[in-house]
């Protein structure tokens, strides 16, 4: 969601066409999604690399065989330069946002503990 929102702001500010950044925004949630897949699978055996590389060809497929599904378009050169940009960003943004998540799950944890041990008394 955050990256998306990148996209459509700095798509605004550069006066970037719909079509193109609704474009890569949904290349950059391909992007995130074979990410978070990728950590997911790990430690990777047979049957893990078949699913990733699975989705990496289905995901390919699907742009060049059913770009209209999709609503695929050629982006433009700038937007393809705000794509790249963000792109690079999006592996610092999931490791972001996984230690907010697990502070706030184990604040939540603690709180939880310490009402059971107050009731369990």
């Amino acid at each position: 969601m955050i990256v998306v929102e990148m996209m459509v702001l700095l798509a605004s500010m550069f006066e970037i066409k719909y079509a193109d950044y609704s474009t890569a925004s949904t290349i950059l949630l391909s992007i995130v999604g074979l990410i978070v897949l990728y950590k997911t699978c790990k430690p990777f055996n047979v049957l893990r690399v078949t699913v990733y590389v699975g989705c990496i060809l289905g995901l390919i497929g699907s742009c060049v065989f059913l770009p209209w599904l999709f609503g695929i378009t050629l982006p433009s050169k700038e937007c393809i330069v705000l794509l790249i940009l963000i792109a690079i960003t999006i592996n610092t943004l999931l490791s972001f946002t996984t230690k907010i998540v697990n502070l706030v799950r184990n604040g939540f944890i603690k709180i939880r503990n310490k009402i059971k041990s107050i009731f369990n008394n």
